[in-house]
């Protein structure tokens, strides 16, 4: 029977990679060919994809490991998700990330999550502006952005030194959603952004203009975007757990127009203002300005705390849940007939 020792190193990679890093560690203790043979390994399953928060010191800890080339070749994947009620210093922490993916060229995909409240974006947009003008991440293929409240210059910042493949953007918050992600999807069809393969735009929302609900976009192609009969996959809500799809190219839709309603209008056939689209998102602000109000309501000093006020809102949340309830089943007796 053949030992590891005697096996191509790629498959014994090949064996040992479902194996812990735990696991592997122990392996590693059997002997100092052990050790030297599946180091490499090892490293690549502890470090390939690492998932930090905004401390310095653990921002720290990432520019550490940047500085052993033989660790800093490892890491290809950051998730970087700020804790909720971290007190974050921009003129501190920026410096530091800046410090820390200059020693991380290797990078192939970022994951940010920024849960409401912690601001953890604002260090992402000015770590692109303190670079050096001849720092890139090359290897950089992928990024997904998730509950972050950004602007388009955000994203402008942002895609302007990567050549990215995969951009994945799912409930990020705006302060105008069909301007500004008009103005996004612009600058990735007139800039750099033209090799994407791999599109998905969660921006349906439960915020900004009851008039409309945008679609959400997904892309998924072989080659790039701009090739000719390759289509974005357009979802819209209808009604209030329903939904309509569509076939668009999303490269020629956004060549044809400069205004940002003639557009959405063409993408969702005309669909993304009608009270059945919208119902959904009518029905998620309602539900998430009920849910501030009686979170303020509860937050008040019991002495000053009025159940009848309480109960008013109740009653109106209940209302409006009640009236887009008969606007349903108005429309699914119309259909039906």
């Amino acid at each position: 029977m053949a030992s590891l020792a005697s096996l191509p190193q790629e498959l014994v990679d090949m064996i040992l990679s479902d194996l812990g890093p735990a696991h592997l560690g122990k392996v590693r203790l059997l002997s100092r060919f052990y050790n030297a043979r599946f180091k490499n390994l090892f490293w690549y399953l502890v470090f390939q994809t690492l998932q930090i928060d905004l401390r310095p010191s653990c921002i720290e800890r990432l520019i550490l490991l940047g500085k052993g080339p033989e660790v800093a070749s490892v890491i290809q994947n950051i998730i970087v998700r700020p804790q909720k009620g971290q007190d974050l210093k921009v003129s501190q922490i920026t410096p530091l990330l800046t410090k820390a993916f200059a020693g991380l060229p290797d990078i192939k995909s970022i994951n940010i999550q920024v849960p409401h409240g912690t601001g953890g974006f604002d260090y992402w947009n000015r770590l692109w502006m303190l670079l050096l003008r001849s720092f890139g991440l090359p290897k950089l293929k992928a990024l997904k952005l998730v509950d972050a409240a950004v602007t388009p210059n955000d994203f402008k910042k942002l895609f302007g030194s990567v050549d990215l493949d995969v951009v994945d953007i799912s409930q990020c918050r705006m302060k105008n959603l069909k301007v500004d992600w008009f103005e996004i999807l612009k600058h990735l069809r007139n800039g750099n952004i033209n090799k994407i393969k791999e599109l998905r735009f969660v921006i349906s929302s439960y915020h900004g203009s009851e008039l409309y609900d945008l679609p959400n976009l997904r892309i998924d192609v072989n080659s790039d975007w701009t090739s000719e009969g390759n289509s974005c996959k357009v979802t819209l809500h209808s009604g209030l757990s329903g939904f309509y799809n569509t076939q668009k190219n999303l490269w020629d839709e956004l060549g044809t127009t400069d205004d940002q309603d003639e557009f959405w209008s063409s993408l969702t056939n005309s669909k993304w203002t009608l009270p059945r689209t919208t119902r959904w998102k009518r029905l998620q602000i309602a539900t998430e300005e009920y849910r501030s109000t009686v979170s303020k309501l509860v937050s008040v000093l019991s002495s000053e705390h009025d159940p009848h006020e309480a109960f008013e809102v109740k009653q109106e949340y209940d209302t409006k849940v009640a009236r887009l309830q008969e606007e349903e089943e108005l429309d699914n007796g119309v259909e039906e007939e």
